[in-house]
This record gives structure tokens, sequence and C-alpha cells, in this order.
């Protein structure tokens, strides 16, 4: 995989604001008192928010607007190598508190789509690719959406 695919690669990882920073494992936040978040906690937490600022190792910046009626659009942008696309797409939360983002970095007409459960223990959010059954999965500290203007 060259340096430009690994960028567009990290670009859309970027926008399931995912920023997979090891924080432990499932097994871990559960007993640190973590609790999974449901789906109308998590429609509540998205809807109507921004991602906006960098990703884990400060390559990407996000500035991406999640729409309350399931949408977003916004962009991600790699100031040192400088790419950069437009994105859009839907984010969707089931019944078992999965989260699904599908959308398009449209710049390189490059489709994604990621899914993810999050976790809170205290004011942080974690995500896992893994549902809570597995203890020993590795979370990530998620990107905290900020209420939208």
């Amino acid at each position: 995989m060259n340096k430009f695919s690994k960028s567009l690669l990290a670009a859309s990882l970027a926008i399931s604001a995912m920023s997979a920073n090891a924080q432990g494992t499932v097994g871990e936040l559960l007993d640190g008192g973590a609790k999974k978040m449901t789906k109308d906690q998590l429609v509540a937490y998205i809807g109507g928010t921004k991602l906006k600022g960098p990703n884990r190792t400060n390559e990407i910046l996000m500035d991406i607007d999640l729409k309350a009626d399931g949408s977003f659009s916004g962009n991600v942008n790699n100031p040192q190598r400088r790419i950069a696309s437009d994105t859009s797409g839907k984010w969707d939360v089931d019944d078992a508190g999965k989260t699904c983002m599908n959308g398009r970095l449209i710049a390189w007409n490059m489709a994604f789509n990621t899914c993810f459960f999050s976790y809170r223990l205290g004011d942080v959010t974690y995500r896992t690719l893994n549902d809570s059954e597995d203890r020993a999965t590795t979370v990530g500290k998620g990107l905290d959406p900020t209420k939208a203007n």
C-alpha cells in the first residue's frame, strides 16, 4: 500500500471518529464502571454535533457535521501531505448500540463503511469494533462531538 493510499485510509478511519489510541480493553472499562451506550443515548449524543479537530496522530484534521437526520458532511485534510477531500454519507445506530458510518471521500470517489460500539467512563467515550461479549477487545478513545450551532 503506497503512502497516498495509506493517507486515504487514515482519512476514512478518522471520519469514523475512532481516534483509535489504545486505552485498554472492554473488560478493563467495565471493571472501572464504564457502561455501554444505548441506541437512544448514542442518537442523542451524535445527532446535531460536529467532529472538529485532529486524529490521534495529528495527521488528519476533521471538520464533520453529524446531522440529526442521520446524514453527515464535511471535510478531512492532511496538511503535511497536502491532500484533502470533502466527505458525505449516512450514520445510523442499531438496536444493539452499533454505530455505522457509510460514506465517500468525494475527491477520490472512495467509499468507506465502518461500525463500532461505544462505552462511556466518566466524561470519556471509548470505541471498540466488537461488542462487550469479548472482554479482551482493545478499545480506543473516541473524539467527543460538540453540539453544532
